[in-house]
């Protein structure tokens, strides 16, 4: 066999593999691209995992974590207890302040079972 042939087939055998992993990189750059800090306003808590916008692919954020946008506003939804709006998110301390979407001062009542590695204040 030549070397013109022998090249030929080592090139031919190693091209699905540079092929595949051509697209995992695009997945990841996918994912990157998709899953990006992000915020309601620029005045908003800026959102990353575990959070994620409702716009944002489920896989940007953990399942309890899902937040929405209202006008410049950033929300979360307990399905306990309704809508409040989210005033800070403390990634450093795993704390997230929240307020009534009536901007009352009414005592939280909620289960934490979703949001147990965050302290609500």
């Amino acid at each position: 066999m030549s070397w013109r042939t022998s090249l030929f087939l080592i090139l031919f055998l190693l091209f699905p593999y540079t092929e595949a992993k051509t697209s995992e990189g695009n997945n990841d750059t996918n994912i990157y691209e998709f899953c990006q800090p992000t915020t309601c306003s620029t005045k908003g808590p800026n959102i990353r995992f575990p959070f994620r916008l409702k716009t944002q692919p489920i896989s940007c954020g953990l399942e309890g974590f899902e937040l929405s946008c209202l006008n410049t506003k950033t929300v979360l939804h307990l399905p306990s207890s309704g809508d409040y709006y989210v005033q800070d998110i403390s990634y450093l301390h795993s704390r997230i302040t929240i307020m009534d979407v009536h901007e009352s001062t009414c005592p939280l009542k909620t289960s934490r079972a979703a949001l147990s590695n965050y302290r609500l204040t």
